[in-house]
């Protein structure tokens, strides 16, 4: 029965790790020139062996993925696209600084603290997700964006660890907002 007990609450401990994590506090969407785009504010927080590996040269990529489905009366709501955008944070061992690039935008920023770095991640603003004729026009739709480690972009040594250990192992929960056109 004891053990009964430490499993549930390590499993209550695992789903409190995750959510404490990364948390989506914004999302905004807006069309621009025919483009739908998305404005987010995003927490990133990083555990001590996350903040070891990133120090220890071990770039950590993120995916903020962005859907917007349609609702449809009788089924599941239909998605009608899913965009990501990957964020990769990288400790530069020459300046002692911190390098976020954005694979997207092909564009690479440095900074001299981790802090800003992580602020910089969590500011995404213009992110393209759609252009705007492929949004049903009259229709409400649900938008829903969320964050998380790609693990798979970690060296192979270090994903089996990655994908056990719930320091590694993060998502935040997805964050929903209405479209309008």
């Amino acid at each position: 029965m004891v053990w009964v007990a430490a499993l549930i609450g390590g499993l209550c401990g695992l789903q409190d790790v995750r959510a404490e994590g990364y948390e989506v506090r914004s999302v905004e969407g807006r069309v621009v020139n025919g483009i739908y785009v998305v404005d987010s504010t995003i927490h990133i927080g990083l555990s001590e062996d996350m903040r070891n590996a990133l120090n220890n040269g071990v770039a950590l990529t993120f995916l903020v993925e962005v859907e917007i489905h349609a609702p449809r009366r009788y089924l599941w709501d239909a998605l009608i696209v899913r965009s990501t955008r990957r964020l990769t944070l990288e400790y530069h061992a020459l300046t002692g600084g911190y390098v976020v690039n954005n694979e997207s935008t092909h564009t690479r920023r440095s900074f001299p603290t981790l802090d800003e770095a992580l602020q910089e991640l969590g500011e995404l603003r213009d992110m393209a997700v759609s252009e705007e004729r492929y949004l049903p026009a009259g229709a409400p739709c649900t938008g829903r964006l969320r964050v998380s480690l790609d693990v798979e972009s970690l060296p192979a040594p270090l994903r089996p660890i990655a994908y056990l250990s719930p320091e590694w192992h993060l998502r935040s929960d997805w964050r929903r907002w209405t479209v309008e056109r």
